[in-house]
């Protein structure tokens, strides 16, 4: 294959120049006039006896290369540098119409490479003055000449070549532009000293350092590059390409070396596949460019500056590691629902559901299918499955936060809800034109209708899930072939879960509301958390109130531990619980764990421990603490607990969906089971939903389903040892590998959040998985987590800690109800604190104290 003229030409060009030369003279042929104007002259031949110089200069690199960071190789290094000297006869000749203050760069032979880039190795020097110097062929350009460009939205267009300059401003010789020969007007010294200093960080011990860390070779030589400075505005760095296949743009008032050395920028990214936006906050000729540039050299990172139009001051290649793969995944919120290993059939079930419910939720919001289409990679990337445990995928969700109406104030509003380790990055959207504009007033007014009609839609749910549930739980799976029982569950899933746009509706009104209520609040935590507290439903402790009334039943009924034969009346007595709540469980949203009505014994010991838990209809409908701050904020407080209501009855539901979801997959285990494909039904768990349909509809690669299961449980023991961390990152191009964990816990005194205002010493019982037989009658309960199943044993407790949960998590929002302190993301708490110890706890500062036992 041979190459192009071109590219062969930028060959020649960034071997004998460097590529910094190379991209500017490539940027000047192929964006006219959006190149300042420039000359790059060789080191050869801007020094004095240059080439000798360039060979002694490259055998002290290669010395101390070979020597390490010995003095030796330092000593060649700075002997090196101090023979430099500037001809000052070519340095004039070069500087014929650069007067004004220019940018003194170093082109070397080794840098932006996409290898190596040697970024920052090298000397750069700004705002150097160079004095008039008059051309013998005609008077110099006028200040500006060649920087003339695009303003918002225009093409980089207007503003000469530089005149009389050899393409590129490249002065390969010792003859500079316009004809002047060397010896003319001796230059400026401060120009010289710049020359002087680029040459000399060719030697650099940071250069050494740079190559042998990187374990690549230097080849000292290219070229200096002055450049007339770029009018003054704002500034950055653009990368045409990320590994998120986004074209990014960063620019600050500050300058691209600011951008450059993390302070404070401003950013935009757009799709590299997708039409350029109508408007943006930068030009849409510096977009273009972008495109044009990727088209011709691939990812790179071009400087640039804006004022006056778009300036292109430097384009290099994307260094291989300058932009690697980053994934972060955060359980802040959903480690509370799917706690420890999750079996496959779990997670890819999961992992559907929140793909579809997430689409229809934007449907119901108006956002058109091509929208949906574009984003189909975020919707089913909402989820992370790392080590077998169950993760946000917590970029996603900032975007799919950043999709509503308000973008940058949903992702604040969501981080004050799940309280994320690490917030999103704020995405900047395209400036909308007229039409645009039109677009999303008239979305902002859908999305603030829905909000506002989310009361009515919540209690419209309510009604149609309870008629579609009832007729559909009494389902006889056993009773049907595998695949008329796939299919009826498929049937039964889309059915109920096409009404569950309505309970994200309520999730992001709560967001919303809770996020305002934050912000009015502050670091007022008791009266925050008063309007919190009070709610009006009794979906929150309705179950126990019920469980602590069939506990005294019981007891009553002579019923004194779980597994005794129990009276006709007592078991009517369980049924009725069971027809109302049947479908809460430990765990409850993953479908290896068994409901309530599966295990009458649990469900016993419960009720009894329970019976004389403090539960009553006043408890359930407790008097709201006294509230003032005006009457929006009482208004925010009643949207919040409105929306806690429903919530919380959503989460049962959605246990009762899980429910139904677990008798179809079992049904189908026993039929696989007798098969003898799977050893017992259960083995069917450890099975993703994609494998269950393989094996019953003829789509399996490997119908060895028992291997597979034997496989899995053998990781299984590897997973489970492994510590449970909050957030989760991965440098890899393989999601499961490199993996980064953060600190199971910070060093220091025990704490987490207080969620549930008082304060109380008693007695700890430390519990890592759920046991309903132990006694946590006023004592407090420590525990990794606390999802609606666990709530049916801290009833009778006198405080909670758990490692995970926020203000928002179903532990704190009956540790309210009930008035019991609640303290949540305390960290190894379940380390750090044994059964017998005295605790003590204050729900509202969060602090907790261990006198060990």
């Amino acid at each position: 294959m041979t190459a192009s003229p071109e590219r062969t030409r930028a060959d020649r060009l960034a071997s004998a120049l460097g590529a910094k030369a190379e991209g500017l003279a490539w940027l000047e042929q192929t964006f006219p006039g959006a190149v300042p104007r420039f000359v790059a002259v060789p080191f050869a031949h801007v020094l004095v006896d240059g080439e000798r110089w360039l060979e002694g200069a490259q055998q002290a690199m290669d010395r101390a290369l070979e020597a390490g960071s010995d003095t030796v190789g330092a000593r060649a290094l700075a002997d090196a540098a101090a023979a430099v000297r500037v001809d000052r006869g070519a340095l004039a000749a070069a500087l014929t119409g650069l007067e004004g203050a220019v940018a003194v760069r170093t082109s070397a032979a080794s840098e932006d490479g996409r290898d190596s880039s040697f970024a920052g190795q090298y000397v750069t020097v700004l705002d150097v003055m160079v004095p008039h110097t008059p051309s013998v062929d005609g008077p110099s350009p006028a200040d500006g000449e060649g920087s003339a460009g695009a303003g918002a939205g225009g093409d980089m267009s207007g503003g000469d070549a530089p005149g009389g300059v050899a393409h590129g401003g490249i002065a390969p010789g010792g003859t500079a532009p316009g004809g002047i020969e060397q010896g003319g007007v001796a230059p400026a010294d401060a120009v010289a000293d710049a020359v002087e200093r680029c040459a000399r960080s060719l030697v650099s011990e940071r250069v050494a350092a740079y190559s042998r860390a990187a374990g690549v070779s230097v080849t000292v030589g290219g070229s200096v590059v002055i450049q007339r400075m770029a009018p003054r505005g704002r500034a950055g760095v653009m990368f045409t390409q990320t590994s998120r296949g986004e074209t990014e743009v960063l620019w600050s008032s500050a300058g691209a070396g600011a951008v450059v050395d993390g302070g404070d920028a401003e950013r935009f990214a757009w799709p590299v596949a997708e039409p350029l936006p109508g408007r943006a906050p930068v030009p849409l000729g510096l977009l273009r460019a972008a495109r044009d540039i990727q088209a011709a050299r691939g990812p790179s990172d071009v400087e640039f500056a804006l004022g006056g139009g778009v300036h292109l001051l430097q384009v290099r290649p994307v260094t291989a590691d300058r932009d690697p793969k980053s994934l972060t995944w955060d359980s802040s919120n959903i480690g509370e629902n799917y706690p420890g290993v999750t079996l496959p059939l779990t997670y890819s079930f999961i992992r559907d559901v929140y793909a579809d419910v997430y689409q229809e939720f934007f449907r119901l919001l108006g956002r058109s299918e091509r929208e949906l289409r574009e984003r189909r990679a975020v919707f089913r990337n909402t989820l992370g499955y790392v080590r077998g445990r169950v993760h946000y995928n917590i970029d996603n969700w900032f975007e799919m936060a950043a999709m509503l109406p308000g973008g940058r104030a949903n992702q604040e509003f969501f981080s004050a809800m799940l309280q994320p380790v690490k917030d999103g990055e704020a995405r900047e959207r395209p400036r909308p034109g007229v039409r645009g504009m039109l677009a999303l007033a008239g979305g902002a007014a859908r999305f603030a209708w829905a909000l506002a009609d989310a009361e009515r839609r919540s209690r419209r749910f309510r009604r149609l899930f309870s008629e579609r549930y009832a007729r559909y739980r009494a389902v006889d799976f056993d009773a049907l072939t595998t695949d008329a029982a796939l299919a009826t569950l498929s049937r039964i899933r889309g059915d109920l879960l096409a009404l569950w746009a309505v309970p994200i509706l309520n999730d992001v009104r709560l967001m919303v509301a809770h996020g305002l209520l934050v912000r009015r609040f502050g670091e007022d935590r008791d009266a925050y958390l008063a309007y919190l507290t009070g709610l009006t439903d009794r979906a929150s402790i309705a179950p126990l109130a019920a469980l602590s009334r069939l506990g005294r039943d019981l007891r009553a009924m002579g019923v004194s531990a779980p597994a005794e034969a129990c009276s006709a009346d007592a078991v009517a007595a369980i049924d009725r619980y069971l027809a109302d709540f049947g479908g809460r469980a430990p765990d409850e949203l993953q479908l290896e764990n068994p409901r309530l009505t599966e295990d009458r014994d649990t469900l016993v010991a419960l009720a009894l421990g329970a019976a004389d838990a403090p539960v009553s209809e006043a408890a359930v409908r407790g008097p709201a603490p006294a509230r003032s701050r005006g009457l929006v904020t009482r208004v925010l407080g009643h949207h919040v607990r409105r929306a806690i209501d429903h919530r919380e009855r959503f989460r049962l539901n959605r246990a009762q969906v899980f429910g139904i979801a677990r008798d179809a997959y079992l049904a189908v285990g026993r039929r696989l089971a007798g098969e003898g494909a799977l050893r017992v039904a259960e083995d069917i768990l450890w099975l993703t939903v994609d494998e269950v349909d393989g094996a019953v509809y003829g789509h399996a690669w490997d119908g060895d389903l028992a291997a597979t299961v034997e496989r899995r449980r053998a990781r299984w023991q590897e997973y489970a040892q492994a510590p449970l961390t909050k957030r989760v990152t991965s440098d890899s191009e393989l999601a499961g590998a490199r993996l980064d964990q953060e600190e199971a816990a910070p060093p220091g005194a025990l704490a987490g959040a207080g969620v549930s205002a008082g304060s109380i010493e008693a007695e700890a019982v430390v519990l890592t998985e759920f046991d309903p037989t132990v006694d946590v009658r006023g004592k407090v309960l420590v525990a990794p987590h606390a999802d609606p199943g666990w709530t049916l044993l801290i009833v009778a407790a006198a405080a909670v800690v758990t490692e995970r949960g926020n203000a928002l998590s179903h532990v704190a929002i009956v540790g309210r109800e009930l008035g019991i302190p609640v303290v949540v993301g305390a960290l190894d708490a379940t380390g750090r604190v044994a059964t017998g110890d005295r605790v003590a706890v204050d729900g509202r500062t969060g602090q907790i104290h261990v006198r060990t036992a």
